[in-house]
């Protein structure tokens, strides 16, 4: 199980998501973490997610996460794909951590309740091919920022 790379969990109902937890620590080359449209028992933080150093793709989509997952993001160093849309998030997004993911190039962040400004580190990363942050509450010019970034890199990515 060591050198799985691919774990795709979804429509699953998890009743103890710390004997789970427990359990990735055998999944250590982990690269794609699919967790979609899950009934979850408590929820998932980054420091559960801590043990999985090499993973490139998070998908938590519509599952239950805890509402600071973000706080110590930037210890996912290797995540190029982040995808936590419609898990009722709320609050505004950490300003510290982004700036750790240099390799980030999608971001999902729709249907939550985000708000406020956008962090300057995730609106300035040059290796971003696509952003959503649909039907959130954020404030500012957020285009202007988003598109001061390598826009034909972004205009001319595949979707």
């Amino acid at each position: 199980m060591h050198r799985l790379q691919v774990l795709k969990l979804s429509s699953i109902f998890v009743s103890n998501i710390s004997n789970m937890m427990q359990a990735w620590k055998e999944f250590s080359d982990i690269r794609h973490f699919y967790f979609r449209n899950n009934y979850v028992n408590g929820s998932i933080g980054t420091y559960d997610l801590r043990r999985l150093r090499r993973l490139e793709g998070l998908f938590l989509d519509n599952s239950t996460v805890d509402g600071n997952i973000l706080q110590s993001i930037g210890a996912l160093t290797s995540l190029k794909i982040l995808s936590l849309s419609r898990c009722g998030l709320n609050g505004t997004l950490p300003l510290e951590g982004w700036c750790e993911l240099k390799n980030l190039q999608e971001l999902y962040l729709s249907w939550n309740e985000y708000e406020g400004i956008l962090p300057s580190c995730v609106a300035n990363m040059t290796s971003h091919r696509l952003i959503k942050l649909s039907n959130n509450k954020f404030t500012g010019n957020i285009a202007s920022r988003v598109m001061s970034f390598h826009s034909t890199s972004f205009l001319n990515s595949p979707l």
